[in-house]
C-alpha cells in the first residue's frame, strides 16, 4: 500500500517497503547520505510529527505532542504521517536516486529494459539482485527505430528483428543473469513502445506513419509464446505500459520511480538515449516527444561501466587527460564525447560546428574523425531542440524548470558544466538536476513490488500532448540553431 508523507506542506508518496529519505530525494528534496545510506552518520535526519514507522526494526507511533528524531535512511512508513527537516541538520544536496530494496522473500523476478541500442536486464532474487547488458542485435537491421519498423514491414524481417531480439540479445543475456533460469516466476518488460511491439510480436505499422499511435499500449503472455524457449513456458509476461507511440514503458516506469506529475511544480524528464524521450510537467499539464537522437553517444565507444571506458576528457596544462587513467583504454563512452565536444571548443581545437581547426594529440585508439563528431553534433541538437521545443509548447523559460530528471546509465557520469556548455541540457544550478540511473529499471521493481504504482501515471497519460516534431513548425528554426556548439 502506497503512504502518503506531508513534509514541509508537500505531499509526498511513499511506495511499499522505500525508505523516507528515498521518497523524499526522489521528490527532489535535498536529503544528504553521507554514509551510503548505512543509518550511520545523522546527515538524512528529520523531525517525526505524526503517523506510524519502523526505524531501525522499532515500531514508532508518532504525535505532534511527542515528535521524534529519525534517520530517514532507515525509516519505512506504516501509515500516513507528516515530518519536517531538523533544524540543526539541513541536509545537504544531492543529486542521486537509489534503487529499490528488494524483500528477502520475493519470488525470482526478471525485469528487462529493452533498449534501441542496448538491453539491460535486472534478477530479483533472495533480497539482492544481478544486473547485466548487451548490445541489441537488432541494430544489425537498422540502428534506430524508425529504420527497424520500415524494415519489420515485410513477414519474413519482421521474424529476423524478433529472432535478433529474443534468440541472439535475450537468451544470452539471460544466461549471464542465472543458472537456473527455471526459477524464474515472472517477467516484467520495459521499452520504448516499439521495442515493446517487437517482443510481443505485434503490429507495428500504425509506429511508422502518423499520428504513431498503436492499438494496444499493454502486453501480457507467457515466456513459451514469446521465444524465451530457457524460461519455463508458462512463466507470466508483463508490459509496463506505454503512454503513447514513442513514450514507452520504460519512460512509464521511471516517472513511477521519480514521483514524476505533481500539479505544483514545472519539471523535466529526460531519457537520453538513442531515441531521447522527453516529458514536461508544468503544474499537472503534461508535453512530450521522442527525439530521434540516434546511437551516436553509443556507437562504436564503450559503455561507461566497461573497465576500459574512457568517461571524461579534460584539456589542461596543454595536454589531454583522460579518466580513468588506464594504460589501455579502449573508446570513449557518451559522456567523455560530451567533455571532447565541450573541451574541443572551448580550447579551440573545434570549430563551431563541430570540426577540427588544430589537430589534438589524442592517443590513436581515441581518436575521433570529423564525420563522427558530426553525428555527435547532429545527436546534441536533436535533443537541445526537443526541449526548447517543449519549453515553447507550454509557453515557460527554462529558468521555470524547479527540478530536471535525468535518466539513464548515460547520465551517471554526465559532466553539467560540459553538458551545459553545448546546450545537451538547460543552462540551470546544478541542484535543480537529479541522476536518476537506470530509471527504467528501478521503477519497474516498484511496479513489481507494487502494481499500483502504475496508477499514478493514468493522469499523466490523460493530460499529455504528444507533439511531432516534424509537424511544428518552429522546429527546423530550432534544430538548425541547435546545430552549433
Amino acid at each position: 500500500m502506497i503512504t502518503t508523507l506531508n513534509f514541509e506542506n508537500r505531499a509526498v508518496f511513499v511506495y511499499p517497503r522505500e525508505t523516507v529519505a528515498s521518497a523524499l530525494r526522489r521528490n527532489g528534496f535535498k536529503i544528504a547520505l553521507n554514509c551510503g545510506g548505512r543509518n550511520r552518520c545523522g546527515s538524512c535526519r528529520i523531525v517525526l510529527l505524526s503517523g506510524t514507522f519502523v526505524s531501525d526494526g522499532r515500531i514508532l507511533t508518532v504525535s505532534e505532542d511527542n515528535p521524534v528524531e529519525v534517520n530517514s535512511c532507515s525509516l519505512k512508513m506504516l501509515t500516513n504521517g507528516a515530518a519536517k527537516y531538523c533544524k540543526t541538520e539541513q541536509a545537504k544536496t544531492t543529486s542521486c536516486l537509489q534503487m529499490p530494496e528488494i524483500p528477502e522473500n520475493f519470488p525470482p523476478t526478471l525485469i528487462l529494459d529493452l533498449g534501441t541500442t542496448n538491453v539491460e536486464g535486472i534478477l530479483l532474487r533472495n533480497g539482492t539482485f544481478t544486473s547485466a547488458s548487451k548490445v541489441n542485435r537488432q541494430t544489425f537491421f537498422g540502428d534506430n527505430i524508425i529504420d527497424r519498423i520500415a524494415f519489420a514491414s515485410n513477414a519474413g524481417n519482421r521474424k529476423c528483428l524478433i529472432d535478433a531480439l529474443t534468440r541472439d540479445t535475450l537468451l544470452p543475456l539471460i544466461s549471464v543473469l542465472t543458472d537456473t533460469p527455471e526459477e524464474i516466476s515472472k517477467i516484467i518488460v520495459a521499452g520504448n513502445t516499439a521495442m515493446t511491439h517487437f517482443f510481443f510480436n505485434a503490429d507495428t505499422e500504425k509506429l511508422g506513419r502518423s499520428p504513431f499511435q498503436p492499438d494496444q499500449l499493454e502486453f501480457a503472455s507467457v515466456a513459451g509464446k514469446l521465444g524465451l524457449s530457457i524460461v519455463p513456458a508458462a512463466t507470466p509476461v508483463f508490459s509496463i505500459s506505454c503512454l503513447g507511440g514513442f513514450i514507452g514503458g520504460d519512460v512509464t516506469a521511471g516517472l513511477v520511480f521519480t514521483g514524476f506529475g505533481r500539479e505544483e511544480v514545472c519539471e523535466l524528464f529526460m531519457d537520453i538515449g538513442t531515441n531521447c524521450e522527453i516529458l514536461l510537467n508544468k503544474n499537472g499539464r503534461f508535453y512530450a516527444l521522442s527525439a530521434a537522437a540516434g546511437p551516436a553517444f553509443e556507437r562504436n565507444n564503450v559503455r561507461a561501466d566497461h573497465l576500459s571506458a574512457v568517461k571524461h576528457v579534460a584539456f589542461e596544462n596543454n595536454e589531454w587527460k583522460m579518466s580513468p587513467q588506464k594504460e589501455e583504454l579502449s573508446g570513449y563512452c557518451g559522456t567523455a564525447l560530451i567533455d571532447l565536444l565541450a573541451e574541443g571548443r572551448h580550447h579551440g581545437f573545434l570549430n563551431n560546428f563541430a570540426q577540427w581547426v588544430n589537430t589534438p594529440e589524442l592517443p590513436e585508439k581515441l581518436q575521433c574523425s570529423n564525420g563522427m563528431l558530426a553525428e555527435l553534433l547532429t545527436a546534441k541538437a536533436a535533443i537541445e531542440s526537443a526541449w526548447k521545443l517543449l519549453l515553447k509548447h507550454a509557453d515557460i523559460s527554462a529558468d521555470s524548470l524547479e527540478r530536471i530528471y535525468l535518466a539513464g546509465n548515460f547520465s551517471q557520469n554526465l559532466n553539467f558544466d560540459n553538458a551545459k556548455f553545448i546546450r545537451l541540457i538547460p543552462d540551470l544550478p546544478d541542484e535543480r538536476f537529479i541522476r536518476c540511473g537506470n530509471a527504467a529499471l528501478s521503477g519497474s521493481i516498484l511496479c513489481a513490488l507494487d502494481p499500483q504504482t502504475l496508477s499514478r501515471t493514468e493522469k499523466i497519460r490523460q493530460n499529455t500532448l504528444v507533439l511531432n516534431p516534424a509537424e511544428d513548425p518552429d522546429y527546423t528554426h530550432y534544430f538548425t540553431s541547435a546545430m552549433s556548439l
